[in-house]
C-alpha cells in the first residue's frame, strides 16, 4: 500500500484508494486497534478525495468527542493553582536569579560595541523607570515574560485576580533592576542593588523563599528525600514501594512544580484522585496517562485501592512534605491530616483462606500426584515431588511461618529442644533476612508435619550435603528468597481456582491466626508461635527463648491447632 502524495490519510493499493490513519497512543483504548484502514471503493482519485474528506471529518469528530469525555477527569488532575503574593515573590525571585545567570552584558558589549549596547540598555532603563514611576508596567516589555512565568509555573488567578497585576508589578521591578545593573556594569560600577526590598543580596541569602542553593522543584525534593542517608537503611523492598508512590505524586503535580507552592487545596485534589485510583494500576493500565488510567478503570468497574492503600498513598505525600519542612526545603506541610477513615470491619480486612480453599490446595496434583515436565504440574499423574512447592504451603498453614522465613531456612535450623523437634527461625548466615526482632524465634514443629514425613525430608537434604532446606529456591534482585516463590504461588492459586483479589501467600498468616483463636490459645502464646508483636504494636517481652514460656508449653498449644473440615490424613506417611 503506497501513500498518495499531498493527501493526508490517502493510500493506494492495486489501483484502489484507501483511507488509512495511525491512532495516537492516547486514543488507542477507545478504538481498540492501532490503525484505521478502510477502502474508499474507487479507483478514481477525484472521487477518492471527496470520500476521504468525509472519512477525515468523521475521524476528527471521534477524537473531539473523546477529548470532551476526558474533560471531567482532566479538570480534577489539572495542576493550575492559585498562589499567594509571597509565592509570586518567590517565583519572580527565581526568575530574576536565572536572568542574572543568563545575561552577560560585557560579552554583548564586546560583540556589538560598548556605546551601542549602553545606549540600548539606557533606553530600556528610562522607559521602565517612567513606567514604574507612573505605576504602569510596559506591556511590550513584560507581557511575554509574564505569560512564560504563568505557563511554566501553572499559575491561575481565578480566586485572587488582583494577583495577576501584582505579578506584572514584580516582573516590571525585576526588569528595571536588571536594566539598572546592566547600565552600572557598562559604566564600570557593578555590584549595586537598587531595589533592595525585593532583590537585595541579603534576601537572596536568607529569605525563606530563596532556593538558589537548595531544593526548588518537587522532582528535586523527591530525589533529596530518597537519597537522605537516614533512608539508606530501609529494607531493599521498601524503597521501590516508596518510589512507586513518589512517581504517582510527581505525575500528578509535575516534576517541575515548585515544591513550596503546593497548598492545602492541591493536597485535597491529590486525595480526591487517590480515592478514584484503581488497584494494580501499573499492571493493568501501564503506559496510559494518569487521567486515562482512572477513566478506564471506572469504565471497566475495576476495584479501587483498599482503604489501607489509599492512606498509604496519602501519607507518603505528607511524609515527603514533612521531611522537606524539617530540612527547610519547604515552609510547611499542607498534606497533614488528610487520611481517610477506614470503617472496613476487621473480619473483612483479612484476606485469609477459607477451609474450602485449603481443601482445594491440598487435594491438588502437587499433593495427590502429577505428570512429569514443567507443564505436568496441573495434570493428574503418579509423580509426587516433595520440594518447596509441596512443603512450604503446609508449613505455612500448620506453623504460620512467613514465606521468606521458610524459603531461606537452613537444614541446621531444624533442631531438637527438650526432646521436641522445632524450627529455629534465627539468623544463621549473612544472606538471611527477618522482618523484626520478635520474628526470630524457636517454635515446635506441628505434629501433623512430622506425620507427613517432614523430618525424613530434612534428613534427606542433610544426606545430600545441602546447607539449605530448599536449594532450588534462589533470591530475587532484592536478596529475598520469597520473591519468585510468591509470584509462582499466585499463579498456582489462579490455575486451581482459589485466587481472589484479596488473597496471596500472606493469607496463610491470617488463616493461622484465626486457627489459633479458634483453638482458644492464649494471646501471649499466639505472639510467640507467629512471631508477632503484642496487640499494642510494641515489641513483646516474651520474644526470647527461655523467657515467659518453654518449648513444652508451646508444643502443647500448637498441637491443638486444627481446621474443622480440613482432613490432611491423606498426606501422612504410610
Amino acid at each position: 500500500m503506497q501513500k498518495v502524495g499531498g493527501e493526508k490519510y490517502l493510500y493506494e493499493r492495486n489501483g484502489i484508494y484507501y483511507f488509512r490513519v495511525t491512532i495516537p497512543s492516547q486514543y488507542l483504548e477507545h478504538f481498540g486497534k492501532s490503525e484505521l484502514k478502510e477502502s474508499l471503493r474507487t479507483s478514481y482519485k477525484r472521487d477518492a478525495i471527496i470520500k476521504l474528506c468525509a472519512k477525515t471529518a468523521e475521524y476528527n469528530s471521534k477524537l473531539k468527542s473523546i477529548d470532551d469525555e476526558n474533560t471531567q477527569i482532566i479538570s480534577l488532575i489539572k495542576n493550575n493553582r492559585n498562589v499567594s503574593r509571597a509565592g509570586l515573590e518567590r517565583i519572580v525571585l527565581n526568575w530574576f536569579s536565572e536572568q542574572i545567570k543568563m545575561q552577560n552584558i560585557r560579552l554583548q558589549a564586546r560583540k556589538h560595541g560598548k556605546e551601542e549596547i549602553l545606549e540600548e540598555v539606557q533606553g530600556v532603563k528610562n522607559v521602565l523607570t517612567d513606567a514604574y514611576i507612573n505605576a504602569e508596567p510596559v506591556k511590550l516589555q513584560t507581557t511575554w515574560v509574564i505569560e512564560d512565568i504563568i505557563e511554566k509555573n501553572n499559575l491561575a488567578f481565578d480566586k485572587e485576580p488582583e494577583n495577576r497585576g501584582y505579578l506584572s508589578e514584580l516582573v516590571s521591578r525585576g526588569q528595571l533592576e536588571l536594566a539598572r545593573r546592566n547600565v552600572d556594569e557598562l559604566n564600570g560600577q557593578p555590584g549595586t542593588c537598587h531595589d533592595t526590598e525585593m532583590f537585595g543580596q541579603e534576601r537572596f541569602k536568607n529569605d525563606q523563599f530563596n532556593s538558589t542553593n537548595s531544593v526548588t522543584t518537587l522532582g528535586e525534593l523527591v530525589e533529596a528525600y530518597e537519597n537522605d542517608p537516614q533512608h539508606q537503611n530501609w529494607a531493599p523492598k521498601t524503597m521501590p514501594g516508596y518510589q512507586s508512590i513518589h512517581r504517582l505524586i510527581i505525575e500528578f503535580f509535575g516534576t517541575d512544580r515548585d515544591a513550596n507552592s503546593i497548598n492545602r487545596e492541591d493536597a485535597r485534589r491529590y486525595r480526591e484522585m487517590i480515592l478514584q485510583y484503581p488497584r494494580d494500576a501499573t499492571k493493568k493500565y501501564g503506559g496510559l496517562p494518569l487521567q486515562q488510567r482512572i477513566k478506564k478503570a471506572k469504565s471497566e468497574g475495576a476495584k479501587l485501592l483498599s482503604a489501607y492503600s489509599k492512606n498509604q498513598y496519602i501519607r507518603r505525600l505528607s511524609a515527603l512534605l514533612k521531611w522537606g519542612e524539617r530540612e527547610e526545603y519547604v515552609t510547611r506541610n499542607p498534606a497533614v491530616g488528610l487520611a481517610i477513615i477506614d470503617d472496613t470491619p476487621d473480619d473483612e480486612k483479612r484476606d485469609r483462606f477459607e477451609v474450602s480453599d485449603l481443601r482445594t490446595m491440598f487435594s491438588s496434583t502437587i499433593y495427590t500426584g502429577r505428570q512429569r515436565g514443567i507443564h505436568g504440574i496441573y495434570k493428574p499423574g503418579d509423580l509426587v515431588i516433595r520440594d518447596s512447592r509441596y512443603w512450604i504451603p503446609l508449613m505455612a498453614v500448620l506453623n504460620g511461618a512467613r514465606l521468606n522465613e521458610m524459603a531461606q531456612i537452613r537444614t541446621s535450623a531444624i533442631v531438637e529442644v527438650e526432646g521436641i523437634h522445632c524450627f529455629s527461625f534465627t539468623k544463621q548466615s549473612d544472606d538471611q533476612r527477618f522482618k523484626n526482632v520478635q520474628s526470630r524465634r524457636i517454635v515446635p514443629i506441628h505434629p501433623d508435619l512430622i506425620r507427613m514425613g517432614f523430618l525424613d525430608f530434612v534428613q534427606s537434604k542433610r544426606d545430600e550435603g545441602s546447607d539449605r532446606l530448599f536449594p532450588e529456591v534462589t533470591p530475587d534482585k532484592y536478596g529475598y528468597y520469597s520473591g519468585k516463590l510468591s509470584k509462582n504461588f499466585g499463579y498456582w492459586l489462579e490455575k486451581i481456582g482459589v485466587k481472589a483479589d484479596d488473597n496471596c501467600f500472606h493469607s496463610f498468616r491470617h488463616t493461622f491466626k484465626d486457627g489459633l483463636l479458634d483453638a482458644d490459645i492464649p494471646p501471649e502464646i499466639q505472639e510467640r508461635l507467629g512471631g508477632w508483636s503484642d496487640d499494642s504494636g510494641k515489641k513483646s517481652s516474651r520474644k526470647n527463648y527461655g523467657r515467659g514460656h518453654g518449648i513444652k508449653k508451646l508444643y502443647d498449644n500448637i498441637r491443638k491447632l486444627k481446621y474443622p473440615g480440613l482432613d490432611l490424613s491423606h498426606l501422612y506417611k504410610n
